[in-house]
């Protein structure tokens, strides 16, 4: 379980390092987030050999005039200093093969050598994302460490290493099908969904999962009912929609928060970002408990919702309009006694945007509201008439000003 939440939350942090670098090379990256990526990469050689890898593949292949060398030198020369005056040109194509290789690296956390030295298999997926129209694509790793990118609207097989259909795409539905042979050996399939995309996933055992921007969900190939029980693993949001067996609970391992079901409907938004983990039942009843006193277990009946505080280790029961926790899965943004920063991480996973708020006094502003096909520029504009701010946006970067 603790394995579990340190690779999440590196994939997690990946995931937030690749944008920090597409920053960087725009001259768009803030101070504090300057800080944070020359942190990250001070870490360790591999994270400075991640970074590397990345400048270079991006002058590989690019079909602009871009200097390697000098990009190193200025980041290297801005551990020390500030960086200096000299602009980098914004560079889409570079962007894409960034984007590329940060997302195998993420799902598979996938050393510098294992690049090196690796075979068909990663030069395979490396040649089906390039190919990709969509630079931040859903990602996914079978158990046999096959990895696939996925179109958000392509109808697709997923076959294994030893080309057996294991899953397929269709309707806007990533489905597995349950073996028709006896399995014996319980393994994982990991998916990373990024920002601005959503996922549809039907279990292998007929459950029905949906996955919201910027998640990272971990679950078995095949159910095995000698393990005793379904478990999944979760970092980020997820609509579940169970199917029944008494035999086998399951059960969505969400951080330090453990949600057993045996057939209902749910939702779960543990993202790394938040104070808190939400569980918000629909339908039938859950039993929730804490990796500290596993023994205490709190029941939750429908419209009721359970938050577990991270930090204080407390959880609160209350009843709840369940619409407004699960309107993602219909595209809207539902606002309810939000705080401001916790609005904008909304946006910026909803559209895959970056929010740079420089108006930290509205940080613990509240708001509601009610949207749905509007736009992010509409939706700020909405929340300017009650509480006055600017904002500017270029390209997919807002940066959010006092009045």
């Amino acid at each position: 379980m603790h394995l579990f939440i340190r690779e999440a939350c590196k994939t997690l942090r990946i995931i937030e390092m690749k944008n920090l670098i597409k920053k960087y090379l725009e001259e768009s990256i803030s101070p504090d987030e300057q800080e944070r990526l020359k942190t990250w990469v001070q870490e360790s050689d591999e994270n400075r050999n991640l970074f590397e890898k990345e400048i270079i593949a991006c002058d590989a292949r690019s079909e602009f005039d871009f200097d390697t060398k000098v990009a190193l030198e200025r980041f290297n020369h801005s551990i020390s200093q500030k960086r200096s005056a000299s602009k980098v040109r914004r560079l889409n194509i570079i962007y894409r093969y960034a984007a590329v290789f940060i997302g195998i690296c993420a799902l598979g956390f996938i050393s510098r050598a294992l690049i090196l030295d690796s075979g068909v298999k990663i030069e395979n997926s490396i040649v089906t994302a390039e190919s990709s129209q969509d630079v931040d694509a859903i990602v996914i790793k079978l158990a046999d460490g096959t990895i696939q990118i996925l179109d958000e609207d392509e109808e697709v097989g997923i076959t294994d290493a030893q080309g057996n259909l294991v899953a397929s795409k269709k309707d806007a539905t990533l489905r597995f099908e349950k073996s028709s042979s006896s399995v014996t050996e319980l393994v994982y399939n990991e998916i990373t969904i990024p920002n601005g995309k959503k996922l549809k996933l039907e279990l292998s055992d007929g459950s029905v999962v949906w996955l919201n921007s910027g998640t990272y969900f971990k679950f078995p190939q095949q159910f095995i009912s000698s393990k005793k029980t379904r478990s999944v693993f979760l970092v980020g949001e997820a609509f579940f929609e169970i199917a029944k067996d008494k035999t086998l609970p399951f059960i969505v391992n969400a951080g330090e928060l453990d949600v057993k079901v045996l057939g209902t409907k749910f939702n779960v938004s543990a993202y790394e970002a938040n104070d808190a983990v939400a569980t918000t039942l629909v339908e039938g009843s859950v039993s929730v408990c804490t990796d500290l006193v596993p023994e205490i277990k709190t029941v939750l009946v429908p419209n009721e919702q359970l938050r577990y505080n991270i930090q204080l280790k407390s959880m609160t029961k209350e009843i709840v309009e369940v619409t407004i926790y699960t309107a993602w899965m219909e595209g809207k943004l539902i606002i309810n006694n939000l705080r401001f920063k916790e609005i904008l991480r909304r946006l910026e996973r909803r559209d895959d945007i970056t929010i740079i708020n420089k108006a930290k006094n509205l940080d613990n502003e509240m708001f509601r509201g009610a949207f749905k096909n509007e736009s992010v520029e509409e939706i700020l504009q909405t929340m300017a008439i009650s509480t006055p701010f600017n904002y500017s946006i270029n390209n997919k970067i807002i940066t959010i000003t006092n009045k």
